[in-house]
């Protein structure tokens, strides 16, 4: 007499399980790109390298003359760098696309303030943050016009995408932070 022994496969093999798990993947991804618009990548990656650079200008600048954190436009990008010395030695620079991005500046004279009725001075050529041997800020000039740190200063606001969300400060003290500028 022979015993027959029947195996039921009951539920998925490991196979089966990875392939749905990477198909879904693969969907979600997809499905994800169409609802997230590429403009707010774009500036949160603006917003975290005008921040990075900032920090690295200031660190630079600790018993250093000469040290500013600058943005340029150059062929259709935006150039943010780090700067110091003379004759001036790039420590860190970053390329963005400008085409992308839309940068908006100004002191901070009111908390709150959004970006599109407060922070009109676009930057269009230079900007240039100056920081003094101690990591403070000294002045910062935009399109030309320069403007002196006093005691009433409460910062540079930087806005991207003329959306408060993505806008950057950088205090008198010479630290930048995402947000606004509030005293």
């Amino acid at each position: 007499m022979k015993l027959s022994i029947s195996y039921h496969q009951k539920g998925f093999s490991l196979v089966e399980l990875i392939i749905v798990i990477i198909l879904l993947g693969i969907v979600g991804t997809v499905a994800f790109s169409r609802f997230v618009s590429g403009s707010a990548f774009n500036a949160a990656g603006t917003q975290d390298a005008i921040i990075s650079i900032s920090h690295a200008t200031q660190q630079a600048s600790l018993g250093r003359d000469n040290t500013s954190f600058q943005i340029n436009a150059s062929g259709g990008d935006w150039i943010i760098s780090a700067v110091a010395g003379s004759p001036t030695v790039t420590i860190r620079s970053i390329n963005i696309p400008a085409k992308n991005v839309i940068l908006e500046t100004g002191s901070a004279v009111a908390s709150g303030n959004t970006c599109a009725n407060a922070y009109d001075t676009a930057v269009m050529n230079d900007f240039v943050v100056n920081y003094d041997r101690k990591g403070d800020l000294v002045d910062f000039t935009n399109n030309g016009t320069t403007e002196t740190v006093d005691a009433s200063f409460n910062g540079i606001r930087l806005c991207i995408n003329d959306n408060p969300v993505f806008s950057v400060c950088i205090s008198p003290a010479g630290y930048a932070y995402e947000g606004d500028c509030d005293v």
